[in-house]
Formats: structure tokens, sequence, C-alpha cells
């Protein structure tokens, strides 16, 4: 009496969305949420889409917004994660920008501390109402 072989059952995960093979269990590829076999993945070309940086007036508008520490972080994380060398450049300058920005309302805060302590009617100089 011959044995049979048991063979192995493969788990299947997906459907090729390009010609429709089963895809087994750790095979395949998976972009943009749709399941590739090993032989589409390699013929299906990568398209990487990026955002690019405003030109002219609009940029010096951004960067001008950018000292304002929210949108500064905002522009510069849109701009920073995208590919290629321009929206890098330009999400790092509206990053440095909003340091800059940060730089100031923190100095301007350290200003008004000292200029109301001086001014103040607790102590300093005293010009408060009275003192004429």
């Amino acid at each position: 009496m011959a044995k049979k072989l048991i063979e192995p059952q493969v788990k299947y995960t997906a459907v090729c969305v390009n010609c429709g093979v089963f895809i087994p269990e750790n095979k395949g590829m998976v972009r943009d949420n749709r399941h590739y076999c090993e032989n589409c993945a390699v013929l299906t070309p990568v398209v990487k889409t990026s955002i690019l940086p405003p030109t002219g007036l609009l940029k010096m508008l951004c960067y001008l917004s950018s000292l304002m520490p929210i949108a500064g972080f905002i522009f510069g994380a849109i701009f920073y994660s995208q590919a290629g060398p321009e929206p890098k450049s330009f999400g790092k300058k509206c990053f440095i920008m909003m340091f800059i920005g940060l730089a100031m309302m923190f100095l301007l805060f350290i200003i008004m501390a000292v200029t109301g302590a001086a001014l103040g009617s607790g102590g300093g100089l005293n010009f408060g109402e009275g003192y004429y």
C-alpha cells in the first residue's frame, strides 16, 4: 500500500489586484492598501506625489505667518515631510522662522515682566496715582 504524502496547507492572505493570483502568507507587497503578488509588485511603478511649496508673495506670507509658532509648525511639518529638496528646504525655513518667533515672544515676555515690575505701584518707580 502506497503512503500518501500530506502536503502542508498554505494560507492565503489576499489576491493580487493586477493578475488575480492568490498571495500566500508573508509574500507579495502592499502598496496604497492594494495587494500585489511578487511578479506584479516589480512591474507596478511607485508614484510619489509631493506638495510643491508656494512661490513669490505667497511664499513671503507663509514665512511671515511662520513667526507664529503654530502656523510655523504646521507649514514645517507639511513641507518637510515631502519628497524632494525644494519642499524640504521650505519646511526647514518655516521651522527656523517658528523658532525665531518663539524667541521673540520669550524676549517680549521678559521685557514686559521687567517693565511691569519697574513701573508697577508695588515698587520701583512710583508713577502711580498721587505721585505727581
